[in-house]
């Protein structure tokens, strides 16, 4: 199990809260299969999901909606609730230009419509 321990603050821009609802799929590309996760939070260039299978730093993940085909890499992962396989992750986009606080209020996801 190789998972990155989350201790040093990183953040280089402010975070909001979501409903929960992604704007598309989120897959994992070796394997084309879709991911089930739930976003918790996005900023200008990172998304933090829960998800229900382990990905390690590095691992690349693609959400995919209308309109929407974004690439991120994993950035690290830390257990949350082992027994159930819960894992929390922070997921960085690979175009340094992408505007996710954009993307997500636009399709409604954030929680406080910020």
């Amino acid at each position: 199990m190789n998972t990155a321990k989350k201790s040093i603050e990183n953040r280089k821009s402010k975070r909001y809260s979501l409903t929960g609802s992604l704007p598309g799929a989120m897959f994992e590309p070796e394997s084309n299969t879709i991911i089930q996760c739930k976003p918790v939070d996005v900023s200008q260039n990172g998304l933090g999901v829960m998800t229900w299978s382990q990905f390690d730093p590095g691992s690349s993940l693609i959400l995919r909606g209308n309109n929407v085909d974004i690439k991120f890499t994993v950035i690290w992962s830390i257990s949350c609730h082992e027994e159930h396989n819960v894992w929390r992750c922070g997921l960085e986009a690979e175009d340094k230009d992408s505007d996710l606080v954009s993307l997500f209020n636009e399709r409604g996801c954030f929680d406080d419509g910020a």
